[in-house]
């Protein structure tokens, strides 16, 4: 008999800046750090769309999908000469209201392989969640949790992988909701689509 942990979702809106934490090292837009460096991106890729089509006021189980709808959007430097890249997007549960809030607990999915074009077009994509089995310590905690979306594995996986992508975590946290990625991103599609997912 599988026993299904519960998940708690209690998602809300935020962004990680593309800082390193060591250097102080801050970039602009358009450029991304590497080996200490601010260097011009290839790509600026953002999340302009996400729906969870889940009722969230209900757990969600480990190893059990999610449906989701997402949307990101690529622009290239050189709007004639759009770039195309292969990103892998990923979604992360973080602890809520953890005791130590420096060290939260946090699981991740596995990432879907998105294929992007720098064209500046919104490429909408269906796909599933899946809560792995590394998330049933903090199901059993029975914790709400907020919802990260990550692009190659973050800041720190993008920066191993040699990604020349500028993408920014998106963390949905009600602190961070007016944050300018945060506004970037609605959650629907038709109507009047509200900034902020």
């Amino acid at each position: 008999m599988n026993l299904r942990t519960p998940l708690l979702f209690a998602v809300s809106l935020a962004t990680v800046a593309c800082q390193d934490p060591d250097s102080g090292l801050t970039c602009e837009d358009g450029m991304i750090e590497r080996d200490g460096q601010c260097i011009a991106a290839a790509l600026e890729v953002r999340l302009t769309h996400l729906d969870v089509r889940y009722d969230l006021s209900q757990p969600v189980y480990v190893n059990n999908r999610v449906p989701i709808t997402f949307g990101v959007t690529a622009e290239s430097p050189d709007p004639q000469n759009p770039v195309t890249r292969n990103v892998a997007v990923s979604f992360s549960f973080i602890e809520a209201d953890p005791a130590d809030p420096e060290n939260p607990a946090t699981c991740t999915s596995s990432a879907i392989d998105v294929e992007v074009v720098g064209d500046g077009a919104e490429k909408l994509v269906n796909a599933f969640i899946w809560p792995t089995t590394l998330c049933s310590a903090l199901a059993t905690s029975g914790a709400a949790v907020n919802l990260m979306v990550d692009f190659d594995g973050g800041e720190e996986g993008a920066e191993e992988l040699g990604s020349d992508v500028d993408a920014p975590s998106v963390v949905f946290t009600a602190a961070n909701r007016d944050d300018a990625l945060n506004q970037r991103c609605r959650a629907a599609l038709e109507g009047d689509p509200q900034p902020g997912c």
